[in-house]
């Protein structure tokens, strides 16, 4: 049971840039009651001209049928396909201490939204738990149980925060449910060989919670075989409060002994296992260097360690810093205990040492090397990128590891800027990159039309690419732009791909050449290629849509040593300079044609017709506007376009085949992110990302007021895009959770399939470079006079003075030599 809407105790929501508590929505929707066995498709009455009147959200809106258009009953029901997770790509580096390898180092265990993903290290297939509501905070994994156990964040509604109790090799099965704290759980560790767990909350008391007595066998499945509801515990054996100073995170020693370190602090802590009762010591630092901020602390053997914030490695005993040693300036952010007694040690300044002499009590600092000189064959390019890129999702800022014995000892390591790596300890190598991710909120996403690549790109000013039918990021082929990224969009050839930004910046990418139009000083929020090629229309928040034209055939050679501004009319086009030889683009030239202004809000959505005559918008307030691209002028009349042939894919929240999207009575004008049609042979279904995390899977056209959607999980933030390639392949991103889904379509009642054979590109291979010195392969570019042109208009104006005064936002560059 829910209650029909939130508490602003219980709920934050996430939005760009700030955080604010969700009020109540008044008056409450009473929920669909879709599952009744009386249900029956509603539709909009419709007027004498044919005209429904529709609610999107919150507004009321009038959209207009095909006229050749006969309802169908089936349009409304749950669609005959399903979602299939193929694989989860990103890393979560803000959850630290919570990065696990397992089945004898074959399987790398970390959380990502609402998941934890199990990675196959061999073969880089996945497997995923999904028990959890909201945010996965928290991981621990006892090997001797076989057991694991993972901590959420509190999800919305009344539920609370609980922990999740379950087996790897059963991800599908929750052992039991812990539910206690408030707020979330910030860490969790097995004690005693799995037979007790210790978990810590962040309420107002920091409560500590110590388990025991769990279910020996996990729930079956009921009459109908469906899996029965795991058992929920609310009744720990021992409750205390650990202050006002929240944990960050807990180490056992499989034994009695934890350690645990929080703000400006670390403790000892001792179980006792018949009475399930905790005591604990503060730990100080004696005659040695104080750290202001612990960041990591563990065993190695019956050794205990801690890692400082000044570049510190501390021997503990009895809660006492008795020897330290240094690995430099830069903080410790991790350390692990090996079986021979030494510490592996990695830093924020990309630094991987090992620390011996704990046993005899003299530490010893035996190797310490940067990653980059750490490289395995054949990844020496992925590391050197990774590590030089710039921003938050560049350098190698270690905060996690995990190490797994054997007779080749290896370790996974996790950086705070969203990269995980495979490393050989044994060997002083790194085996290979497993996954990166944004640093930011993602927003933008499109697919490759011809090739299995898929771009995605986020506020932290970022765009990634991703090889969908290998299933692995193209590591270190990264575009960094100066303004944040939020929106993408291929042209139907493939030639073209286009980059909205934050600040009205608009990048029009020839790959690898790059030009860069201004156009406006708001955020562009979505853009869209013409079919044919010939109109690139962006939706900009200053509730204007520009309009720009693409023509072919005209080669730009300059030769520069900066960067030249191209005047066009009222046109300015940027080309970067890269070592002296400027960024041409092949035969291209993009130029404004019309700022289209009508809206009265702010347009978030644009579409095309088939052939390129009309340009139609969807706005904040749920406004549908039309305006013709020959001239751009504004179609006043909504009824004449009832029988256009629009676009596939359809990417318009707003709309007689979308009514359906709205279903949801929680929903408001802001709470669909997007919407996609699906490809090829197969044009009949629509995918929804939505505020709640979900995804959901509904028939197109989808015309009835009450239609069914399947809906799936494993995001934790908003899903703020979704695409369908050309061969179905869904991509889903999930806003600030760090975290993008890719998805297969799979007929209900059958076994999934791998996709057909596609056409792939050299661009496609890890091991492709580019000469910067010539990306395209033109040659020479001999030296050629600035044109010049004029410019008016005062809003043109002052965006091109912001821009010449801001050298940084000539930044887009490359990254991946």
């Amino acid at each position: 049971m829910s209650l029909p809407f939130d508490t602003p105790f219980s709920r934050r929501s996430r939005t760009h840039g700030k955080q604010h508590v969700a009020v109540p929505k008044f008056p409450p929707k009473p929920p669909v009651q879709s599952t009744e066995p009386g249900w029956t498709p509603e539709l909009s009455k419709q007027g004498p001209d044919g005209a429904m009147r529709v609610v999107f959200g919150r507004s009321y809106g009038l959209v207009f049928p095909p006229t050749d258009w006969r309802p169908d009953p089936k349009q409304a029901q749950v669609p005959d396909w399903e979602l299939e997770k193929e694989v989860v790509y990103g890393y979560n580096g803000d959850v630290r201490g919570s990065l696990r390898i397992i089945e004898e180092g074959r399987v790398a265990m970390y959380p990502l939204g609402s998941m934890v993903v199990m990675h196959s290290l061999e073969d880089s297939s996945q497997q995923y738990f999904e028990g959890h509501s909201a945010d996965v905070l928290c991981l621990d994994y006892c090997q001797e149980a076989e057991l694991a156990a993972s901590g959420q964040q509190d999800p919305k509604g009344i539920e609370g925060p609980f922990v999740c109790l379950w087996r790897p090799d059963k991800p599908s099965v929750t052992v039991a449910q812990l539910h206690y704290h408030q707020r979330s759980v910030s860490a969790v560790a097995f004690m005693h060989g799995g037979s007790m767990l210790v978990s810590i909350g962040t309420d107002d008391a920091n409560m500590v919670a110590v388990w025991g007595h769990f279910p020996h066998r996990p729930p079956g499945r009921g009459s109908d075989g469906q899996l029965l509801k795991p058992p929920i515990m609310t009744k720990p054996l021992f409750t205390m409060s650990s202050g006002r100073s929240p944990t960050y995170s807990l180490t056992s020693s499989g034994g009695p002994l934890l350690l645990s370190v929080g703000e400006r602090h670390y403790r000892c802590w001792k179980l006792d296992r018949d009475t399930g009762e905790l005591t604990y010591k503060r730990g100080t630092f004696g005659q040695s260097p104080t750290s202001k901020q612990p960041q990591c602390v563990g065993f190695s053997g019956e050794a205990a360690f801690l890692c400082g914030c000044n570049g510190y490695l501390y021997l503990l005993q009895n809660g006492v810093a008795t020897q330290a040693v240094s690995l430099g300036a830069h903080k410790i952010g991790c350390a692990a205990g090996l079986p021979d007694g030494n510490v592996l040690a990695a830093t924020y300044g990309g630094e991987i040492a090992m620390v011996g002499g704990l046993a005899n009590g003299k530490l010893k600092v035996m190797w310490k090397h940067h990653i980059k000189d750490l490289v395995g064959r054949g990844q020496a390019g992925d590391v050197h990128r990774l590590v030089g890129l710039p921003g938050p999702t560049g350098g190698a800022r270690f905060n996690s590891v995990a190490v797994c014995p054997g007779r080749r000892v290896t370790a996974l390591l996790g950086t705070a800027s969203h990269s995980l790596l495979h490393f050989d300890v044994s060997g002083k190598s790194v085996i290979a990159v497993v996954q990166v991710a944004h640093g930011g909120e993602m927003w933008g996403l499109a697919h490759h039309p011809t090739s299995t690549l898929c771009a995605t790109g986020g506020t932290g000013g970022d765009v990634r690419f991703w090889n969908t039918y290998e299933k692995k990021p193209l590591v270190g082929k990264v575009i960094s732009c100066a303004e944040a990224v939020f929106a993408l969009a291929f042209n139907l050839r493939g030639d073209l791909l286009a980059i909205g930004q934050a600040a009205g910046f608009l990048t029009v990418l020839h790959f690898p050449s790059l030009a860069q139009v201004n156009s406006a000083r708001e955020r562009i929020c979505d853009i869209r290629f013409s079919d044919n090629g010939n109109w690139l229309a962006a939706a900009c928040w200053d509730q204007t849509v520009y309009l720009l034209r693409v023509q072919y055939g005209v080669t730009l050679r300059v030769d520069v040593n900066d960067e030249v501004t191209i005047l066009l009319g009222r046109f300015a086009v940027i080309v970067s300079c890269i070592r002296g030889v400027i960024s041409a683009v092949k035969g291209i030239t993009v130029a404004l044609h019309a700022a289209l202004k009508g809206n009265s809000s702010s347009p978030l959505n644009v579409m095309f017709t088939r052939d390129g005559t009309t340009v139609m918008s969807n706005s904040k307030d749920t406004q549908i506007l039309f305006w013709r691209t020959k001239d751009g002028a504004r179609m006043p009349s909504t009824s004449m376009f009832r029988d256009a042939r629009w676009q596939e894919n359809w990417s318009c929240v707003l709309g007689w085949p979308v009514i359906g999207v709205w279903a949801d009575p929680e929903y408001d004008q802001t709470d669909v992110n997007a919407v996609h049609q699906s490809s090829g042979d197969n044009t009949s279904l629509l995918a929804l990302g939505d505020d709640n995390g979900k995804v959901k899977l509904l028939r197109f056209p989808s015309p009835y007021l009450n239609a069914r959607a399947a809906v799936y999980g494993g995001h934790a933030s908003h899903v703020t895009n979704v695409r369908f390639s050309s061969t179905n392949t869904l991509v889903s991103i999930g806003g600030g959770g760090h975290c993008i889904i890719q998805w297969r379509l799979v007929p209900k009642g059958r076994s999934s399939s791998q996709v057909a054979g596609v056409a792939r590109c050299a661009w496609l291979d890890l091991d492709t470079n580019v000469d910067v010195e010539d990306p395209l392969g033109v040659g020479e570019i001999k030296r050629a006079a600035t044109p010049k042109g004029t410019c008016d208009g005062r809003a043109y104006n002052d965006a091109m003075r912001q821009h010449r005064s801001n050298s940084s936002s000539i930044r887009n560059m490359l990254s991946w030599d």
